[in-house]
């Protein structure tokens, strides 16, 4: 493992020219040590095929140990960006020993770079943190850059367990500067944050120079946060989604007690135009929203639109955002991609899915199907639930049970007497991935325990239990689910909306977390960068480069009628 290669002690460094000397232009080896560095110049331009003939060009025996090394550093990292992990792998074990500060450096990186291509994030921040930090200020933050970017893409609600779990106090520091980054409210509460750990680390390398993002984000601003305008719908049959997301905007708002004016527009009352040209009017400087898909599409190709934009739903497929425009919803392709991830994770290999006719059904289905494409995951049934009253026989035709029978009645037939059984399910069935709504799924749990599959896991989305109160079904006992971190954390602006939120309004409560998280964005949209982490009530926000944000849910499971949070274990190193 990558962190097992950090505990290499570095060489020290070394003078360059003195190394350059011994490569003069009459050595014999300065040709091939000419050709190494242009196999360099190509690997940074990202030209393979020239890479890899000018690599192959180079007689390896004409080096010296140094460049011999180097040689070899260069395949690894020719071998990784051609995509071939495990030949990468193999090749990387085989180096000797770094013979200089440089070497090391270098390898270092690489390993890095194989732990992240092997989703192992942690391992690459740890192992990037051993590098001596540079003297050079470019180099320096180069360096801080890369480790930043590991530490954002490392699991986030392990980040506190992995601050704890190591005793280098370095390595500690970085961990603790990037949980507090991803958990800290808003900008004001990470600049206190983060001046509480400055004091507290005043020579860490983090400070020489701070990682780019969290630079951007650490600079108190000089001018008065805009006015922010939130459009939502207020009128019409959207009328009661609008009012939760305002609140719950608001309810984030006042618990910040953040220093700006919010301005309320209803969306449903007027087209986007009109209503974004009564926004600048009144000197709004950023929007939040609007919520309905339609009016994305409008506020998208409206040509005079001069505000940046959080948007509250996403673009219909093959539209391209236009500058400025940010997307946050509550995709439901988000949980799927979770559910992929946890299945590949938990070394789950034979599948039986359910989905329904609802179309977020069909899209999550879709997407999981797609995400595990090629990979070790097999779906040996694929059903769809109609009626909750065939579930039943649905679940029995997946399982295999009426054939377990018939084999029953073709044996009494051949003995010419009955014969003594109990029905079998099918026994290749590793896990079960129920995409269905509450109703549904209380009908699909005692299908399974009927059809002899009670003890197989079952994955499901959110959408099995829409609200975080009221009870839950202990039909559902057992399953696990991918869910919004404010149902299964405490969260003080949940714990102060449950005041306000009804029986009739208790399963939108989805929609008053997302207006939570809009204004934990709008508060960072200055200094949006893809590397930044934010834990948000609807699950851990990131930005991608077309300026939409995905959501990471966090997994529960049902147990007694309640949600509780799944364990989260650190790995030993």
């Amino acid at each position: 493992m990558a962190v097992a290669a950090c505990q290499v002690t570095p060489p020290a460094a070394e003078d360059r020219g003195a190394d350059k000397a011994a490569v003069g232009a009459d050595s014999p080896i300065s040709a091939e040590v000419q050709i190494l560095e242009q196999a360099r110049l190509a690997l940074d331009a990202n030209d393979l095929v020239l890479a890899r003939n000018v690599l192959e060009s180079i007689d390896a025996t004409r080096l010296d140990p140094a460049h011999r090394h180097r040689l070899e550093l260069a395949m690894v990292r020719l071998i990784l960006l051609e995509g071939d992990v495990d030949a990468a792998a193999e090749r990387i074990a085989a180096l000797p020993v770094p013979i200089d500060a440089n070497q090391f450096a270098e390898q270092q990186r690489l390993l890095a770079a194989l732990a992240s291509a092997r989703g192992e994030y942690a391992d690459a921040a740890n192992t990037l943190m051993h590098i001596p930090p540079p003297e050079d200020l470019t180099a320096a933050q180069t360096l801080n850059d890369a480790i930043w970017a590991a530490l954002m893409r490392a699991p986030t609600l392990e980040l506190p367990l992995l601050a704890s779990a190591t005793a280098d106090s370095v390595a500690a520091g970085w961990w603790r500067l990037a949980n507090l980054a991803v958990v800290s409210f808003d900008v004001r509460a990470l600049r206190e944050a983060l001046a509480d750990w400055q004091r507290e680390h005043p020579d860490h390398p983090a400070l020489r120079p701070l990682p780019t993002p969290l630079a951007g984000l650490a600079v108190p601003q000089t001018l008065q946060p805009p006015r922010v305008a939130v459009f939502v719908p207020l009128s019409g049959a959207l009328a009661a989604a609008g009012a939760a997301v305002r609140d719950g905007f608001l309810a984030a708002f006042y618990h910040a007690a953040a220093e700006r004016d919010v301005l309320i527009y209803d969306s449903a009352a007027t087209s986007f135009d009109l209503v974004y040209e009564q926004a600048l009017a009144d000197g709004a400087g950023v929007i939040i929203g609007p919520l309905e898909k339609a009016q994305v599409g409008a506020a998208n190709a409206y040509s005079a639109r001069l505000m940046p934009m959080l948007a509250l739903n996403y673009l219909s497929a093959g539209e391209s955002p236009a500058p400025g425009l940010y997307q946050f919803g509550l995709a439901i392709e988000d949980e799927a991609d979770a559910i992929a991830e946890r299945l590949l994770a938990d070394g789950v290999v034979r599948v039986a899915m359910y989905a329904t006719v609802a179309e977020w059904s069909q899209r999550a289905a879709q997407r999981i199907r797609s995400r595990l494409a090629g990979t070790t995951v097999t779906f040996i049934s694929d059903s769809f639930l109609g009626d909750t009253r065939t579930v039943t026989d649905v679940v029995g035709e997946a399982l295999l049970v009426p054939e377990s029978a018939a084999r029953r009645t073709e044996i009494e037939g051949l003995i010419g007497a009955p014969v003594e059984f109990v029905a079998r399910r099918r026994h290749d069935v590793d896990a079960i991935v129920a995409l269905t709504d509450a109703v549904s799924a209380r009908a699909l749990t005692p299908a399974l325990a009927f059809h002899f599959a009670a003890d197989v896991p079952v994955y499901g989305t959110s959408q099995m239990v829409p609200s975080a109160r009221g009870a839950i079904s202990r039909d559902l006992d057992g399953v696990r689910l991918t869910q919004m971190p404010w149902r299964v954390y405490p969260d003080p602006i949940e714990r102060a909306l449950a005041k306000a939120i009804t029986a009739s309004t208790s399963e939108l409560d989805s929609l008053y977390a997302l207006g939570v998280d809009a204004y934990r964005i709008v508060d960072r949209i200055g200094a949006l960068d893809t590397n930044m982490r934010v834990l948000g009530a609807t699950g851990v926000l990131r930005v991608d480069e077309q300026g939409a944000f995905h959501r990471e849910p966090v997994w529960a499971l049902i147990r007694g009628g309640a949600l509780l949070a799944m364990p989260i274990v650190v790995p030993a190193s």
